[in-house]
């Protein structure tokens, strides 16, 4: 293939994301010319595209730095990103579109988003997880890492750190690295902007954050319950979370995505009834950490009895012990699950990881058996209350003052 026609069909990839038209064409290939370092477009062909756009952009790239404009490894990363910039749509178009999809159904508009994050390289795909059998059900294991999501520091101001609304369109530095082609779907939540987005090297199936517009920390009250509850109303087909270390963060946000993990399989062991919340049904779950779930059909009553029972395990933990929280919706019911943990050792599960979700990274030296077994025993000692008749009665003694 030309160069000429390496531009050309780049150009028609650009202007089927949706960001440009026809009658922009010789522009976008003139800037091609240009970023690149050649002087002429020969003759070509305007036809379906069938190369990736990963593929030409490294074409292209290899062509810049034979022309001596792309000497460095971080020259390169901004050169890659400043291109698949041209197949991502401006910010204003993304949100744009998003809400039209969104119009139509919420999943759509997620779909959209994702699949333009994949094209423009934001996010790389995630490998079906291999499934393995437990007590407490089918149980899920990655062939490789993936990130749990948190906010890392940048070494300048600005921006502060990876999910500052101030990376969409950043070009990077020798401290941040270039996120061009990043966009953020703007939300709502109670009167409050947050951003979302996509995580590049996911977990799970589609994992993303809701990050809030300023990069500032929050602690975890009603509020957080309310705004968990919020995202699962706004994303039904997604879940919503929260991590143990979330007042750590220097940038408050929350996990989000549409895995379905087997926590959410799991059913309530023990149903136990809450005095001033005779609409929620409520119970210990047949899970290897200790889990409390909510079921309820009225958002606000079902973050306000989660709240009294964050309270309440607030007056009684230990400083070792740790919270979890993950909201979903079932049908047309809103769904919260309150994860207790006490690691034995760090780090601590991950959200994903008390979900039911591990790594099975070596697979060529590791049996699935044997991965698989560790993992479930790791979930059992860093439960707070133990599978035992003397940690159900602490477990429900602690949970006793919302139930009467």
């Amino acid at each position: 293939m030309t160069t000429s026609q390496m531009i050309a069909d780049f150009t028609t990839l650009a202007i089927q994301a949706g960001g440009w038209m026809e009658l922009d064409r010789l522009y976008l290939q003139n800037r091609l010319l240009s970023m690149i370092g050649e002087q002429e477009l020969g003759e070509v062909d305007i036809r379906p595209v069938a190369t990736p756009a990963a593929d030409l952009a490294e074409q292209l790239c290899q062509i810049a730095s034979a022309n001596q404009l792309v000497k460095t490894e971080q020259q390169k990363e901004q050169f890659m990103v400043q291109l698949m910039d041209l197949l991502t749509p401006p910010p204003s178009v993304v949100n744009a579109f998003f809400a039209q999809h969104y119009a139509k159904e919420p999943q759509e508009a997620t779909e959209y988003f994702y699949q333009l994050c994949q094209k423009n390289g934001t996010v790389i795909e995630q490998e079906e997880p291999v499934v393995f059998s437990t007590v407490y059900g089918d149980f899920l294991a990655n062939k490789v890492h993936g990130e749990a999501p948190k906010a890392t520091l940048s070494a300048q101001s600005y921006p502060r750190c990876e999910w500052c609304m101030a990376t969409e369109g950043y070009q990077g530095s020798q401290q941040f690295p270039a996120t061009t082609n990043h966009r953020v779907i703007r939300m709502n939540l109670d009167g409050e902007s947050w951003g979302f987005s996509f995580v590049k090297q996911a977990q799970y199936q589609q994992q993303g954050v809701i990050a809030f517009e300023k990069h500032q920390a929050a602690k975890r009250s009603i509020k957080t319950f309310q705004q968990l509850l919020k995202i699962v109303e706004v994303f039904p087909h997604y879940f919503a979370g929260i991590d143990a270390h979330f007042e750590q963060d220097e940038h408050v946000y929350y996990q989000t995505g549409l895995q379905q993990f087997p926590l959410a399989e799991a059913s309530i062991s023990e149903y136990v009834e809450l005095a001033n919340y005779p609409l929620i049904n409520a119970g210990m779950v047949n899970w290897p950490v200790a889990t409390f779930r909510l079921e309820g059909p009225n958002a606000s009553e079902v973050a306000q009895a989660a709240n009294d029972i964050f309270e309440q395990w607030q007056t009684l933990k230990l400083p070792t012990d740790e919270i979890q929280i993950v909201a979903r919706r079932k049908e047309l019911l809103y769904v919260m699950d309150l994860i207790f943990s006490r690691p034995q050792a760090k780090p601590s599960l991950t959200l994903a990881e008390v979900q039911g979700l591990t790594t099975w990274s070596n697979q060529k030296t590791q049996a699935l058996e044997t991965v698989a077994s560790a993992y479930q025993q790791r979930l059992k000692k860093a439960s707070t209350f133990a599978e035992t008749s003397e940690g159900k009665a602490a477990f429900l003694a602690m949970v006793a003052p919302v139930t009467h």
